[in-house]
């Protein structure tokens, strides 16, 4: 039913709202408080490999890349329905009430799939809505990473290339991360492969990069920050109502949360010492990360 009405509604690429992070960044979260704004919709996670709406023989794999300066048409096409909720199933639904889909005028599209198609999308189509690129301490993303998707978290992997379009990125450094220590070393590099040019992107101006330190820090100003890079008009009293300390859905382990946001943020660095946090910030050095460093839990921009 919930498909039926979305395939008759009239959404536009242009006011596309789009949220691209890696995972267990916080993205679930941060676009919960975002769908506060009245008349939006959620097309959650559409580019999942199992359960998005990528057909069969349109190869993106996990992390996908398309060239900056690409003309494919069947990407544009294909991503122009995604951005308008043409293409939905029971996955990318899942944020999606029966009353919401009648009422939404906007609809924010939220990845964890596709950092490295910014470039591209910025410059493939006129979004009046800066994208937002989410961005995450390292250590906690890839400690939360190994939790919730890794059956031994003390193993080292065999890193092999990913099965994605355009994965080069990766060709340079697979001796390096399989010669890691640790795999929270490994998926710490892996973060820097998948986040760096993206950091470093000469049209980094055209997204808005937000980072979930300050989030957690001050919910309330960092929201009000996007609506009104935005230029939306927000019922900023609607603010009080908010419940910043409610976990996302996605939280899989609710003791992980702490009341206090400082002690959040921070409870990561007590369970290392100045050694392993050497050899996490020389991989940090290794990629060129400047944002983040490995003693502290705090962005630096």
């Amino acid at each position: 039913m919930i498909s039926t009405i979305l395939k008759l509604k009239s959404f536009r690429t242009k006011k596309a709202m789009l949220i691209c992070s890696y995972p267990r960044s916080g993205s679930t979260w941060i676009m919960e408080q975002i769908n506060t704004y009245p008349n939006t919709i959620v097309n959650w996670e559409p580019l999942h490999v199992q359960k998005g709406v990528v057909p069969v023989s349109f190869f993106l794999g996990e992390k996908p890349l398309i060239p900056v300066d690409s003309k494919s048409s069947s990407y544009k096409r294909f991503f122009d329905c995604v951005f308008r909720f043409k293409n939905s199933n029971q996955w990318n639904t899942w944020y999606c009430g029966f009353k919401q889909a009648i009422t939404a005028k906007y609809v924010i599209t939220k990845f964890v799939r596709a950092n490295n198609l910014l470039p591209w999308f910025v410059n493939t189509f006129d979004f009046e809505y800066k994208p937002i690129y989410l961005l995450r301490h390292p250590i906690p993303t890839a400690l939360s990473v190994i939790k919730s998707f890794s059956n031994n978290a003390s193993e080292l992997m065999n890193f092999t290339m990913p099965k994605t379009l355009n994965n080069d990125r990766y060709h340079l450094h697979v001796d390096y991360i399989n010669g890691l220590q640790t795999r929270l070393e490994q998926h710490v590099a892996i973060w820097c492969i998948d986040n760096i040019e993206i950091i470093n992107h000469n049209d980094s101006n055209q997204w808005l990069s937000v980072y979930y330190e300050n989030f957690i820090l001050d919910p309330k100003t960092s929201l009000s920050h996007i609506f009104e890079t935005w230029n939306l008009n927000y019922d900023m009293t609607k603010l009080e109502t908010i419940d910043f300390k409610k976990p996302s859905r996605t939280v899989y382990d609710k003791n992980d949360l702490k009341s206090d946001a400082n002690l959040h943020i921070e409870s990561f660095l007590e369970k290392f010492d100045q050694d392993e946090l050497q050899r996490i910030q020389d991989i940090l050095d290794h990629f060129g990360v400047k944002n983040y460093t490995a003693f502290d839990a705090y962005p630096k921009c």
